[in-house]
């Protein structure tokens, strides 16, 4: 197999489709290529029209990383392309991945997204919709603020994401693959790009190819909000257990205290948004509420209790060992 594209998903059937749609295209293309879908789904099946050289799996453990992680050790092919379940991609994104790989074959590869036209039509008459809108939060150039972020260029950078990240599997394993002891997706990213760059690796992002992020299925603020407070828990894994002292959110006194007392309250907010009229003229109201729940689920998620004692000897334990895994252990 010349390229192994992974797939994790989780309970997004109807996205998933239209990514798999996309994947069917470069299958029938290319047949030196191979798709791996794993389901870390806990009810969902997924139910696709067979194709030729597009696998699913069933994940055996639970989160994202280990989802990832599966799937490489399932490829079988040298070089590997992780995408999310809700990426879009076309023919010309993978002729541009088989070309970096070729030319650049210990570094690894992003690739420029956007949310596609339609949504942003959509989003454009709900009120949530013109929040992200507002907030540049349905771009990687808008999610990318305080980076440097150049159009229509291939550059390096330092800092890389998972929803659409091509690499040899050597380098894979040399970094030691994802975390696992990440609860959901968030900071296994950063964890990752940390050790890629411990180890020599180049990150480079190519914004002359852009994908579509298609996140239909995600309309509503509260699985926004939710994936927020996903992100906090990440955050703390990634803070107390691996020492990433740099991603403290550092609270204040008097913002743990305010949060704390809001904790509690997050769902009468949260519903008093739909009182908001779903007017531009009152559009800021419904943004300073949203920021407001943004902190608090984020604050929630972060400050949770968790058993870092058993976390902290699991990392010791296994963790550690990860950056010794040898070809023959992945494969």
């Amino acid at each position: 197999m010349e390229l192994s594209i992974i797939i994790p998903t989780k309970d997004r059937a109807k996205v998933l489709k239209d990514t798999l749609d996309s994947i069917a295209v470069i299958l029938q293309k290319y047949g030196s290529i191979e798709a791996i879908v794993v389901n870390d789904s806990t009810t969902t099946e997924i139910d696709y029209p067979f194709i030729k050289n597009l696998t699913i799996l069933r994940n055996p453990k639970n989160g994202v990383a280990s989802a990832r992680n599966l799937g490489a050790s399932m490829a079988k092919s040298d070089q590997l392309l992780f995408l999310d379940d809700d990426t879009v991609i076309k023919p010309a994104h993978i002729d541009r991945v088989l070309e970096f790989l070729n030319e650049f074959p210990e570094d690894c590869l992003n690739l420029d997204w956007v949310f596609p036209e339609n949504l942003l039509s959509l989003f454009s008459e709900i009120k949530f919709g013109r929040f992200m809108i507002n907030n540049d939060l349905v771009s990687l150039k808008g999610w990318m603020k305080g980076q440097e972020y150049t159009p229509q260029t291939f550059y390096e950078r330092s800092c890389m994401a998972s929803q659409f990240l091509a690499m040899k599997k050597s380098v894979f394993i040399q970094v030691g693959r994802y975390n696992e002891h990440f609860p959901h997706a968030g900071f296994e990213d950063y964890d990752f790009q940390e050790r890629l760059k411990k180890n020599g690796v180049k990150l480079f992002l190519d914004t002359r190819y852009t994908t579509l992020h298609n996140e239909f299925d995600r309309l509503s603020p509260l699985n926004w909000l939710q994936r927020r407070e996903r992100e906090g828990e990440t955050r703390r894994v990634a803070v107390s257990m691996l020492n990433y002292t740099e991603k403290n959110p550092e609270y204040t006194t008097t913002k743990q205290l305010i949060y704390h007392v809001l904790v509690p309250f997050r769902k009468p907010i949260y519903w008093f948004t739909y009182l908001v009229p779903n007017t531009k003229r009152v559009d800021f109201i419904y943004h300073k509420l949203i920021h407001l729940l943004a902190g608090i689920y984020h604050f929630k998620g972060y400050k949770q209790k968790r058993k870092e004692k058993e976390g902290a000897a699991l990392y010791s334990s296994s963790y550690q060992k990860v950056g010794k895994l040898t070809p023959q252990k992945l494969n």
